[in-house]
């Protein structure tokens, strides 16, 4: 199946969650990476829910899952609310205990769905910050994994088949290139698919990858984001460059 195309723009969007003008207008007009708070928001035709299994801060999680989805959220800094939302009957003012075990299990959950952009609050016990990561690796799903030494000192042992050179001696393998998706091996070349991109940097991003083996795009290959940042090719923009059928197996 399909998912959401995060080329379409935003599906989210909301106010600042202070009540602070004077904080509101310090910083940009719009923010496309910042938390839109439960009390008032715009869903624009997203088919994105909020997770059954939290029964707090549901709209942190919610959030984080629109711009990991369509890449940003549109915050709009000029406008404020007024909500009683953490002093009225029922709700949430409901469910949170004064030990605050309600909010510990739900912040754990926001750490295992969102681990690189979700931090304590350095002044509130029991609440959290959102804070996209730079490099939109907001899983850990880009960052390098320590290999198995064996032999001594930079040599390495690779359990992926057919990157292995003679002797079991290879360079350092990144944990995308562990477990590829779609079937592919590293030895798999791919090839520009029959659906062309409409966002002029993901049909770059397929240009220069075409041609090229998963082993190459894995270890080697980087391209421009949206943000116009050089970012390194991972195994999720190859499962979702081959499921939108914009790369396809040569």
């Amino acid at each position: 199946s399909s998912s959401p195309n995060p080329l379409q723009g935003p599906r989210l969007a909301g106010v600042y969650p202070l009540g602070s003008c004077s904080r509101a207008f310090a910083g940009a007009e719009v923010q496309k990476q910042h938390f839109i708070i439960g009390d008032f928001f715009v869903a624009d035709k997203s088919p994105l829910r909020f997770d059954q299994e939290m029964t707090l801060k549901e709209d942190y999680d919610f959030t984080a899952n629109h711009i990991y989805t369509y890449g940003s959220v549109l915050r709009c800094t000029r406008m404020t609310i007024s909500a009683k939302h953490q002093t009225n009957a029922g709700g949430a003012c409901a469910i949170r205990d004064k030990k605050g075990l309600e909010e510990q299990k739900n912040i754990a959950i926001l750490r295992r769905k969102w681990p690189r952009g979700i931090r304590n609050h350095p002044k509130r016990k029991n609440e959290v910050i959102l804070q996209w990561p730079a490099d939109g690796d907001v899983k850990g799903e880009r960052q390098s994994s320590k290999t198995p030494v064996a032999g001594g000192k930079g040599k390495r042992i690779s359990t992926t088949p057919g990157l292995s050179k003679p002797g079991g001696v290879i360079k350092k393998i990144s944990k995308a290139a562990e477990k590829l998706p779609n079937g592919t091996q590293p030895t798999t070349v791919v090839s520009k698919g029959p659906h062309v991109p409409t966002s002029k940097y993901i049909a770059e991003r397929v240009r220069g990858a075409a041609g090229k083996t998963v082993q190459t795009l894995m270890e080697k290959y980087y391209y421009t984001d949206i943000n116009g940042k050089k970012i390194k090719y991972c195994r999720k923009d190859l499962r979702y460059d081959l499921m939108r059928q914009f790369l396809i197996k040569a």
